[in-house]
């Protein structure tokens, strides 16, 4: 019968195999493991260690931000992907890594694609009904409290944030 200290150990090596071999998520996978369902072993410390460590390597750190806007397209929330493969294509610390061309490639296929278009249109929608409501508010507070600057900055994320709502529209009225 092994302990839960074995049992993670084997989680390390198997995190530490992985890393010889490049297959970065694999490794991340195992020390997750660990950090998750063995917090209390001496390896404990030794995993998370090694977690950042891999996090920090700008590859690594791509590859993980494309494998969370993956799982998030697959549970339905296109614009959390969205806004995470577009973090991807714009961030400088991810240039010319490949997962930040294979974001390339999902966002075109965002654009081109009607269907997920419309997808994305529904969800900006419901988005916006639930968040700008708030940022109305805010702005109107603003006003009545005399700091207008602050108030033509919430109008102005309404705008950038859900351009094509009445919303947006309310917001625009406010900025005149």
């Amino acid at each position: 019968l092994l302990s839960l200290d074995d049992l993670a150990k084997q989680h390390l090596d198997k995190a530490d195999d992985a890393v010889i071999q490049q297959d970065y998520l694999q490794a991340i996978e195992h020390l997750g493991i660990i950090l998750r369902e063995f917090p209390e072993t001496k390896v404990f410390p030794l995993a998370k260690e090694k977690l950042v460590g891999l996090k920090t390597l700008p590859k690594v750190a791509g590859m993980v931000l494309y494998a969370e806007a993956e799982e998030q397209e697959t549970n339905g929330s296109l614009l959390t992907a969205q806004k995470k493969y577009h973090e991807l294509v714009e961030g400088q610390r991810y240039e010319n890594t490949l997962p930040a061309m294979k974001a390339k490639r999902k966002l075109l296929d965002f654009e081109q694609n009607a269907a997920l278009r419309e997808r994305l249109a529904a969800e900006s929608k419901v988005l916006a009904e639930k968040e700008a409501p708030k940022l109305i508010s805010a702005a109107k507070n603003y006003i009545k409290n005399t700091t207008t600057g602050l108030a033509k900055e919430k109008l102005k994320e309404g705008v950038e944030r859900f351009p094509q709502t009445s919303f947006a529209d309310d917001a625009k009225q406010l900025l005149e």
